[in-house]
């Protein structure tokens, strides 16, 4: 992605398609997420979200504040900006939710959509199920740059890297499960970090009996 396009490639690197979300140089696409049938969730800078299909035919756009991340599955659409935002795949608003800062820098939802993480500039970790009931909140040392979530368990990244094993884990509260400091905080890379290392993730986990 260059400033303000959305490209879309097949696994062979051949480019299918390019969408211009803007052509002034403070528009940019800050996040994006593909979904299971190949949709599109793109955030810009330009307090928009962006929905395409695989053809890259946009379907609806939604206004909300500066975009930091998305997070989308086939029926559920999540975007970090000044609230957390939850929509449904039609483009509809099902709930939103203020924290304690205007800055969300990060969401990420379970692979079915039943759970959504986030984390804030207020140093936070928010944990939701898919009605927008807040099922629980933690506070790490920074703010939280980075959020992602399997199944069973979420990775948080700020002053350092937090692990919550979510099937110890009572729906009222919160108590991390392992959390490992940095001198400098995780700033962001995360997801990326996790993707590749979550069979490491869940056999360090299981091998601790957390």
């Amino acid at each position: 992605m260059l400033l303000g396009h959305v490209h879309f490639f097949n696994k062979k690197g051949k480019l299918l398609w390019c969408y211009d979300v803007g052509n002034w140089n403070w528009v940019k696409v800050k996040s994006v997420a593909i979904t299971d049938d190949n949709h599109v969730v793109a955030g810009t800078r330009n307090f928009e979200v962006y929905f395409f299909d695989e053809e890259g035919n946009l379907l609806w756009k939604r206004r909300v504040g500066n975009v930091w991340s998305v997070s989308a599955t086939n029926n559920y659409v999540a975007v970090a900006s000044d609230k957390i935002y939850f929509f449904n795949r039609d483009g509809k608003l099902l709930w939103s939710y203020k924290t304690g800062s205007n800055w969300v820098l990060s969401v990420s939802m379970t692979p079915n959509g039943s759970y959504v993480a986030a984390g804030s500039r207020d140093s936070k970790v928010y944990f939701f199920s898919k009605d927008g009931t807040l099922l629980w909140t933690y506070k790490t040392g920074r703010w939280v740059r980075s959020v992602a979530i399997s199944d069973d368990c979420i990775v948080a990244g700020s002053d350092g890297i937090y692990f919550f094993n979510l099937t110890k884990l009572a729906t009222s509260t919160s108590q991390t499960n392992l959390s490992v400091k940095t001198e400098n905080g995780v700033l962001s890379g995360l997801k990326l970090a996790f993707a590749i290392a979550g069979i490491l993730v869940a056999y360090y986990l299981k091998k601790r009996k957390l």
